[in-house]
């Protein structure tokens, strides 16, 4: 589930209120709102709650329970970069693209990859005639995935195991024609795909 902060702040004269209504009801929260944690600014007028949920229209429902005394700012929070840029969640990665190519969807694809992707493959060749094997840049990448899905329109991989890197993978899975397929895939600052080597069996698996 997604976690949020949510910010409360303390409509005038209404403290004592809050906490009566509070003592009383609870927190009020619809099924499917999760409260984790909370934090009280010191001697303030506000509250810090961590929250989370897979359904964010649920904190209107809530919210209006708590309106005439406290006004809210929900934040949604993201993933917690490292040193080097953006996280990565790679086994989420693998996941999704994955699911991109069995959905045969080409802008979910292609949205995994930086605008300067390098990919190296044996398909290369087969698809685009280019002998050296590799394909440069995002709109270079749209052309030969889209060869690829025309080429094999019944196309479906089957994840078989990742092995996780620092920023980078090796994922394997079944492929086209029964190949077993080995891409390793490095990723830039900001979690994008940016160089594959892609590896296939000799013959199907």
């Amino acid at each position: 589930m997604t976690q949020y902060m949510v910010i409360e702040t303390f409509l005038p004269r209404c403290k004592q209120k809050i906490y009566e209504r509070f003592h009383m009801q609870g927190r009020l929260l619809p099924e499917g709102l999760v409260f984790l944690n909370s934090w009280v600014e010191k001697d303030g007028d506000r509250c810090f709650q961590l929250m989370e949920t897979d359904d964010p229209s649920l904190f209107a429902a809530w919210t209006d329970r708590w309106k005439d005394l406290v006004s809210f700012e929900v934040i949604e929070i993201g993933e917690k970069p490292n040193e080097g840029g953006a996280a990565v969640d790679l086994a989420r990665q693998a996941q999704e693209w994955i699911a991109a190519w069995n959905a045969h969807d080409l802008e979910r694809i292609l949205a995994h990859y930086a605008e300067d992707a390098e990919l190296s493959s044996p398909f290369v060749a087969k698809l685009t005639g280019q002998s050296d094997g590799v394909v440069r840049g995002k709109a270079a990448l749209r052309d030969y995935f889209a060869r690829g899905l025309n080429a094999y329109p019944t196309m479906r991989f089957e994840f078989i195991r990742l092995y996780p890197g620092a920023r980078s993978c090796v994922l394997e899975y079944h492929s086209v024609n029964g190949l077993r397929t080995a891409e390793v895939m490095e990723f830039d600052e900001h979690a994008k795909v940016r160089r594959v080597l892609a590896h296939y069996s000799a013959r199907p698996q």
